[in-house]
């Protein structure tokens, strides 16, 4: 029974704000519908593999990720979200061979796991949907925070876990780029020299109307070209968490003949 009463529970983030020299910075979450306020920070703390509680197993991790799975699967938002991806998705003229995540966050030691297990818990669900038209052979994970027992849990769900910055490597023109809540350098990166076939991400949008006051004139450049190149749609409300808000599913355009690969 989808979860449509349930209030949000006020001041629920998913992890620090700490960027470090690739431009990882994560955003802690708002229980509010706002803006996403892009900022640099210029901590030298560096981001690092969280500390597993003492204790901790991975038959526990998995029974939290179980529970939040069955949390999503029932509810409204799925079942949005899934008529979104076979209606405009799936029709599309579009090829997905690879996903690669960024910036999940930490499934054992972050203090705020929740989050994370519920954008795994869709992840998971995204990458089922798109098997029905697309033949998806490898997921990648990266984030800097993963420590040794969320790098083995991921693994168990047959994803690929990749140090920083290695994952951008992986990103292409038939990668699904699933990368919600980071800050604007991490999603530069991503997307400075390849244009991803899907993405589930930031409002790009909402980078480009507020200003960038430390960002570079090629950095809005990029951004500026990846909204023009794609189509988006808001993602559904999620009511347990909010890492829907301010999120969008991109797909790319068709080409023009003149920029077409050649055959």
């Amino acid at each position: 029974m989808p979860h449509t009463s349930r209030k949000k529970q006020p001041g629920q983030s998913k992890r620090l704000q700490i960027t470090d020299d690739h431009g990882w910075t994560h955003i802690s979450k708002a229980t509010h519908r706002s803006k996403i306020q892009p900022r640099h920070s210029s901590s030298d703390e560096k981001l690092s593999p969280t500390t597993v509680p003492r204790g901790l197993t991975i038959r526990d991790v998995n029974t939290s990720f179980n529970r939040s799975l069955r949390i999503w699967m029932n509810s409204s938002c799925l079942k949005k979200l899934q008529d979104v991806i076979k209606d405009t998705i799936l029709t599309s003229n579009i090829k997905i061979t690879s996903c690669v995540c960024l910036g999940l966050g930490s499934l054992t030691g972050g203090k705020f796991p929740e989050t994370s297990f519920f954008e795994l818990a869709a992840l998971v669900t995204i990458l089922e949907f798109l098997g029905e038209k697309h033949e998806i052979s490898t997921v990648y994970m990266q984030d800097p925070v993963f420590n040794l027992l969320d790098e083995e849990f991921l693994g168990s769900l047959g994803f690929i876990v990749v140090p920083s910055p290695g994952g951008f490597t992986k990103i292409d023109e038939t990668t699904f780029l699933f990368a919600p809540h980071l800050e604007w350098p991490v999603y530069n990166t991503a997307l400075q020299n390849t244009s991803p076939g899907l993405c589930i991400g930031n409002d790009i949008q909402e980078y480009i109307d507020n200003p960038l006051k430390t960002a570079s004139v090629e950095t809005k450049t990029v951004f500026q070209a990846f909204v023009e190149r794609y189509q988006a749609i808001a993602m559904p409300d999620f009511d347990r968490s909010s890492w829907c808000e301010s999120t969008k599913i991109y797909w790319r355009r068709p080409r023009d003949d003149d920029d077409a690969d050649p055959p």
